[in-house]
């Protein structure tokens, strides 16, 4: 397990357990203690761990907003903030998706850049395509993303980028719309300018492919309570809301909902 520590600084935390109940002793995980003085990042948000089957270590993604780009140009206000008549507040961070490696939850690499297509973003989350189908165009890694750009200028939604299986070379990763390779991510697929959802700015995606169909659950984070939505594809591009169906703790937000051994949960407590 890996957590956001602060709304501001350089760390995150990280904690094992062999059952899901039981946890070891949180280690504080500092992976910007080697990063240029002049680039240091403003926050470290949102970290998510992936197992990589390929390197056999795991990839914890998160985002920061580091100073050597800030304001330099696909910040969240987008330049609409030098617009007098539109009376926009300034928001120049820039965010990018960065990326360290660990096999023990104790010794962790230091941050490198993973995910930067020139627009603030957040919150990333892959899945493995493979084993779904035999072709090889699914040999690939699938990632949800949080555009954090302002609703005006495309933003506040969940959009969906994919890459190589192999995550090193090269690197960073050659990220591509999973439907059209001259684009960095595709078109929204939840929240505003998508069909699900269009009316809720939405973040902290959770993919997941189960039974050979994808699943996005997200965090609908201007509601106060039953923020977790949900929708389904068989193919990436047609998306159906599900919303109406997803039982979770009405107070849950922003977390990482994910696939497990039914022993391994005990607890689960059926409806």
């Amino acid at each position: 397990m890996v957590w956001t520590s602060s709304w501001t600084g350089e760390c995150f935390g990280a904690a094992t357990s062999p059952d899901l109940k039981q946890w070891s002793k949180p280690v504080q995980v500092q992976p910007f203690k080697n990063w240029p003085a002049n680039d240091r990042p403003a926050n470290t948000w949102a970290p998510e761990v992936h197992w990589d089957w390929k390197q056999k270590n795991y990839a914890i993604l998160w985002s920061s907003a580091t100073a050597g780009v800030e304001g330099d140009g696909g910040h969240n206000s987008g330049g609409l903030e030098k617009d007098a008549a539109r009376k926009v507040k300034p928001d120049l961070r820039h965010h990018r998706t960065f990326i360290s490696r660990t096999t023990d939850f104790q010794n962790f690499t230091d941050a490198k850049v993973f995910f930067s297509p020139g627009f603030s973003e957040i919150d990333a989350c892959m899945a493995y395509d493979g084993g779904r189908k035999a072709n090889p165009i699914y040999d690939r890694w699938v990632m949800a993303i949080k555009d954090e750009q302002m609703q005006e200028l495309g933003g506040k939604n969940i959009r969906l980028t994919a890459a190589s299986v192999d995550l090193t070379n090269p690197f960073p990763p050659e990220f591509r719309s999973p439907t059209d390779s001259n684009k960095p991510w595709s078109e929204p697929v939840a929240g505003p300018g998508s069909s699900v959802q269009a009316n809720q700015w939405v973040e902290g995606p959770t993919l997941l492919i189960v039974g050979g169909e994808w699943r996005l659950y997200f965090d609908r984070f201007r509601l106060r309570a039953n923020r977790f939505g949900l929708a389904t594809s068989k193919d990436l591009v047609h998306w159906t809301d599900r919303t109406s169906e997803l039982t979770v703790p009405p107070q849950a937000m922003h977390g990482t909902i994910f696939r497990a051994p039914r022993a391994a949960v005990p607890f689960v407590v059926t409806p």
